[in-house]
């Protein structure tokens, strides 16, 4: 009888919360932002709740078609929220769906994305990787104040290229600036490409360390110059020569 009450309003909205009725709750969302019923960060917080809980339920069921019809089927503004496309994108690439999650992620580039758009994009194994990677340095270049995680991202896409040398240098500057135990870890591995096995071994000893003290404070590491460097940052053990 009265459809628009506030208050009965607020109370369907708890209901198909306690329901877990993800599509009822986002369907009332035009209602809910009309009446005012929740402040702007209630309503927002609400609504990427329901969308990530609607997108992982047609996740758990495997069929990327109908993860793919969900996304398109939610109302337009939900798929403008950035929060709701890295999760959308996250959900494409376990699907290995990377040129697709590549889509949706490079626009956010445009309004100055954070960490967590950057990262998601260094996970993109895309198909034309040399692309990827050009469009990433030349962001970069063109935005000096850009997150840490930029330099792990060109460092993955890199490894991912083949390009031991670009991994090695991206690599290093995001160990310098952002330690991880992820950045060890392809370090790591870049350097066994290189056919440097003892100084792979030390990365994958100093990234288990990390893994168990993720709060102790690490000495910068240098790679760019060479092995001296990485002894002289105590990363490295000085080795005897025979």
């Amino acid at each position: 009888k009265q459809p628009n009450h506030p208050y009965i309003l607020k109370l369907l909205s708890i209901t198909y919360q306690k329901l877990q009725d993800c599509q009822a709750i986002i369907e009332l969302q035009p209602a809910l932002k009309k009446q005012n019923i929740f402040s702007s960060e209630e309503l927002l917080k609400i609504e990427s709740d329901n969308v990530r809980c609607l997108l992982k339920s047609e996740a758990k069921k495997g069929e990327l078609e109908s993860l793919k019809d969900t996304w398109l089927n939610l109302p337009s503004a939900s798929r403008k929220i950035k929060h709701n496309i890295l999760f959308y994108a996250t959900l494409l690439i376990k699907f290995e769906q990377m040129d697709e999650a590549e889509k949706w992620i490079k626009p956010l580039f445009k309004k100055q994305p954070g960490a967590d758009v950057i990262s998601l994009y260094g996970k993109i194994k895309s198909s034309s990787g040399n692309k990827q990677f050009s469009f990433l340095e030349n962001w970069l270049n063109n935005n000096p104040q850009a997150p840490n995680s930029v330099y792990l991202a060109l460092g993955k896409i890199a490894f991912e290229l083949s390009l031991w040398g670009k991994a090695r240098f991206y690599l290093e500057r995001s160990l310098r600036l952002e330690p991880s135990a992820e950045c060890y870890f392809m370090m790591a591995r870049t350097l066994q490409q290189l056919e440097d096995d003892d100084h792979a071994a030390e990365c994958y000893r100093q990234g288990l360390e990390f893994v168990v003290h993720p709060t102790k404070p690490k000495q910068a590491l240098v790679l760019a110059k060479g092995t001296d460097d990485l002894v002289e940052a105590n990363l490295l053990p000085k080795f005897e020569k025979a």
